[in-house]
Order: structure tokens, then C-alpha cells, then sequence
């Protein structure tokens, strides 16, 4: 009988149910994964009834489950599932299923084990995720600890990421460029400038420079240069970086705020802001703010020319 055939068959018998998705079909090598996987169960379950008995912990049967499972080329698939601490279940008496292996546990005489083995076979030779990992878990990383470190998902994981920049990187050129043609086209953005400037202490002295991003951490790399290239010059300036939305308490205790390139989008919003509290602002494009993150005293003339209206 044809799988749809038996699909029609099975929906007429049971009328409620839920239909089988097509994705139950096993291919070839997924039988002869399963039919793999079946035999090296039984044939552990034969080992495991040779030695159980009286006077065994259920902590030997799981050792010699796991040993006998590593042999013929499985993989325990207990051991880590949802958490679960061991290589097999061993139920005994009123323990329904997934009693824990305890090397405390004796078996005694007239005791009803359920011994729940069951065996994961890899084709391919890589073993399927066999841990639960949390959701947060980077994905090439959670394919090496998820399989269990092995070589070959260490290199599926390695080939993942070479074919994902191979794949995205023209798309992040285009990107980039995009954004680029934007910020020279909109106001308020400081554009590359090769002159230097002569900084004025009486200009930047004792001013506060608030720098923002969008978690405070690459507005930490301006605002440190900053503060180095003020303390090479003599120059006393307190700098500060946050993160761009907890920041509308704080502008009122700076004289300039500067936007790092992933909140740049924010200028005009910013700007009614300063403008209300009589403090400047401005937004700073990608390649000229990783050059002042770079050299403090560029990033100290960039602020000099802001306060000093040449901007």
C-alpha cells in the first residue's frame, strides 16, 4: 500500500486524529539508521541481562550500558536529554519509568527492573545534539557543544561561518556603502578632515563630553581618547560614555553630546533636546569616529572644533 493510501486509510479509521505529516517517511539511509540503532540496543540489553541480579547496583547497569553502547559504535541518547544525569533508566517496582541510576541502590531478590535503553546511531559519523543548551547560545558554538565536541562538528560549524561570510559579505559591502552615500548627505554629520587643528585650552577646558552608542560600550572608546589626549595636553576635560536612551536625565551636566555611528540615526531627535538646554550635539560617521577612537589628539581637536563653533 502507497504512503498516501495509507494515509487515507488511517484518517478514515481514526477520523479525529491529527494527520501524519509527509516528513514520517524515512529515507533509505534513515532505516538503516534506525534498523542500526536497533540491533545495538539489543544486543546491550543482552549484556545487561547477563549481569544483572542480586547484590548489582543500578549504577553498574549503567556503566555497563554505557561501555557496551560505546563498543558497537552508539550513543547513549539518555545522557543529557532534558537535563537527565545518566547513560539509562532503571525502574524498579513502583518506580514507573526514568528511575536514576544510584550506586547506593541494590538490587535484592524478587525485585522488577525496567532497565530503558535507548540508542542513537550517526550515519555520518557526527553525533546528533545530544544536550540541551540554553536559547542564548551562539549557534556555531551550540553546534560543537551541542553534538559533544567532536571533530567533525567542530569543522560543520568552522564550514558554517565560511559559507555564511562567503554568502553575506557582498551584501554587507553594498550595505555599507549605502550608509556611507547617507551620512555624507545628511547635516550634522562629521565629515573626514585631514587639517589639524590648534586646540584651544581656554575653548575645551573644564567642558563635559558626553559620548553615546547603543549599549556604552564603543562610546567607552571615544570617551577614554578623549580624556587621554586632554591629560597629553594639560587640558582638564571630563568625558563620559553611555547608552542612548538612558541618557535624558544626564544631558543637562554636559556642554556637548556626541553620537557614536550606530545611533547616528537619532541626530535630529537629539538635537531638539540639546537645543532646548542650550548644549551641542553631534553625530559621527563610522570611519571618522574609529580614527578618533584611535588618536586622542584628533578626537580631542574633533571636540575643540565643536565647542568652538567650527562644525
Amino acid at each position: 500500500m502507497a504512503f498516501d493510501e495509507k494515509i487515507e486509510h488511517y484518517m478514515l479509521t481514526y477520523p479525529h486524529a491529527e494527520e501524519p505529516p509527509l516528513s514520517t517517511i524515512k529515507t533509505p539511509a534513515q532505516i538503516e539508521g534506525i534498523r542500526k540503532a536497533g540491533e545495538i540496543n539489543s544486543m546491550v540489553l543482552d549484556s545487561v541481562a547477563e549481569m544483572i541480579g542480586e547484590g548489582v547496583s543500578t549504577q553498574e547497569i549503567d556503566d555497563l550500558v554505557a561501555k557496551r553502547t560505546a563498543e558497537l559504535g552508539g550513543i547513549c541518547a539518555c545522557l543529557g536529554y532534558q537535563g537527565y544525569p545518566k547513560n539509562v533508566c532503571t525502574s524498579i517496582d513502583d518506580v514507573v519509568c526514568h528511575g536514576i541510576p544510584d550506586p547506593k541502590r541494590i538490587l535484592q531478590s524478587g525485585d522488577i527492573v525496567n532497565v530503558d535503553c535507548t540508542t542513537i546511531v550517526d550515519i555520518l559519523g557526527m553525533n546528533s545534539f545530544m544536550y540541551i543548551l540554553p536559547w542564548t547560545t551562539p549557534a556555531p558554538l551550540g553546534i560543537v557543544l551541542g553534538c559533544g565536541i567532536t571533530l567533525l562538528s567542530i569543522l560543520f560549524a568552522v564550514l558554517v561561518l565560511v559559507v555564511d561570510f562567503v554568502v553575506y559579505y557582498p551584501f554587507f559591502k553594498v550595505y555599507d556603502k549605502q550608509k556611507c552615500e547617507e551620512e555624507d548627505e545628511k547635516g550634522g554629520y562629521v565629515k573626514e578632515e585631514d587639517e589639524d587643528v590648534e586646540v584651544s585650552s581656554d575653548v575645551v577646558n573644564e567642558k563635559r563630553v558626553l559620548v553615546l552608542c547603543a549599549g556604552g560600550g564603543t562610546s567607552g572608546l571615544l570617551a577614554n581618547a578623549l580624556a587621554k589626549g586632554a591629560d597629553e595636553q594639560g587640558i582638564s576635560i571630563i568625558t563620559a560614555a553611555g547608552s542612548y536612551g538612558a541618557h535624558y536625565d544626564m544631558l543637562k551636566d554636559y556642554d556637548l553630546v556626541v553620537l557614536a555611528p550606530q545611533v547616528a540615526n537619532y541626530y535630529e531627535d537629539l538635537k531638539k533636546d540639546t537645543d532646548r538646554i542650550g548644549i551641542k550635539c553631534v553625530a559621527c560617521e563610522g570611519k571618522k569616529y574609529i580614527e578618533l577612537t584611535r588618536n586622542p589628539q584628533k578626537a580631542l581637536q574633533f571636540v575643540f572644533s565643536i565647542l568652538d563653533g567650527e562644525e
